[in-house]
């Protein structure tokens, strides 16, 4: 025998079910360091890709691997209590390992560094004394 449901409580659940799937516009805060004060945090990543994927979704390792290392360094300064100025900039070396180049950059086995993906964002604390909430589970 089907448990009779309250039609309030369907009707809540049903509301709380749309807004997860509904997007919300944020309007969140700039979170900006005090004057003077900044940061500086480098992240490193060492990649090694072994199977290659063509368009048509085949996995395959006869053409060789690459190695890459990738090094992102992030600048964070606060030029006043309420504006801070954000800079990251990445340095990427990869070489290919194996037979069948792709190309001319993949022949003798060297790495070929460059920096790439540079970005400077400023930022701008719009309210005098914001509330800020965070989660530290």
């Amino acid at each position: 025998m089907p448990a009779n449901r309250n039609p309030q409580t369907v009707a809540v659940c049903a509301a709380g079910l749309l807004s997860l799937l509904i997007p919300a516009t944020a309007s969140a805060q700039a979170w900006v360091p005090p004057k003077g004060e900044g940061s500086v945090s480098v992240t490193y990543v060492n990649d090694y890709v072994k199977n290659h994927v063509s368009a048509a979704g085949v996995k395959s390792s006869a053409s060789g691997a690459i190695r890459t290392n990738i090094t992102i360094a992030s600048f964070e300064y606060g030029l006043t209590d309420r504006f801070a100025l954000n800079v990251d900039v990445a340095h990427v070396a990869s070489k290919f390992l194996g037979k069948d180049a792709h190309g001319p950059l993949d022949i003798g086995n060297q790495y070929h560094p460059t920096f790439q993906d540079a970005r400077v964002e400023p930022r701008k604390n719009a309210l005098k004394n914001p509330l800020v909430v965070k989660d530290f589970g």
